[in-house]
């Protein structure tokens, strides 16, 4: 059995995120521009749509949801105390950290206004920090987390977005993205598998097609050694 949560001080045991998933948006609990950098509050996308906070675990099986009661960074560190091996909340983000999110990865839902077929799973990206930072560091860890949350209840109709720290979609790897149609939480969901398996010739970690002779062992854009990624991500 999945363990999935829904967060308001304690967390309670649900049967899954699906009824859940837009409650930030009936609540009240909305983008505000007036939060955002100044540098993306201009055309920002999702002003006005609902904004919920949630984590999985890549290896454990576990969701958390919670709707935000205010607008502020640090409630997932809050969604994963308890757990063994990591850190307290005012830790769990520095680059110094101990334990950090552990295997637990940061992601909000945006729901939007009128139409729930257009809602965005927005996943916290990058590859340069510690797998341990709360955010997926390959391409393949974005391919777990969307297989874990489609399991725990969202449509696999969601659209994802891959976020920088400032809430903004980033655009590197696009043509590699549309290349795939990695569009949906499904189309992800499917990748790890279908596109980023061991022996692709796309890597595991940045995306990119390095892999295209036998003889290439890592990969001469990011580094990455694909095994050792899939043992990262599938074995901690």
């Amino acid at each position: 059995m999945s363990n999935i949560y829904v967060f308001d001080q304690t967390r309670r045991r649900i049967l899954s995120l699906a009824p859940y998933l837009r409650m930030p948006l009936e609540h009240g609990s909305l983008i505000d521009p007036n939060l955002l950098v100044s540098s993306v509050r201009q055309g920002y996308p999702w002003v006005g749509w609902g904004i919920g906070k949630g984590v999985t675990h890549l290896r454990n099986d576990i969701s958390i949801f919670a709707v935000p009661k205010e607008q502020k960074s640090g409630l997932h560190s809050h969604l994963i105390q308890g757990f063994p091996n990591v850190d307290p909340p005012e830790l769990c983000y520095k680059p110094n950290h101990i334990h950090g999110f552990d295997g637990f990865i940061r992601w909000i839902y945006l729901s939007h206004p009128h139409d729930a077929k257009q809602d965005v799973l927005g996943i916290d990206w990058g590859i340069g920090p510690r797998p341990t930072s709360g955010i997926t560091t390959s391409v393949l860890s974005v391919a777990v987390l969307c297989q874990n949350v489609m399991r725990h209840g969202m449509s696999p109709k969601t659209r994802v977005a891959l976020l920088d720290p400032n809430l903004s979609e980033i655009t590197f790897n696009r043509s590699m993205i549309e290349s795939h149609c990695l569009f949906t939480v499904q189309d992800w969901a499917q990748s790890a598998s279908c596109v980023f398996h061991v022996r692709s010739l796309y890597c595991p970690r940045c995306g990119l097609k390095t892999f295209s002779s036998a003889s290439y062992r890592f990969c001469y854009r990011c580094g990455a050694d694909p095994n050792l990624v899939h043992k990262e991500v599938y074995h901690g």
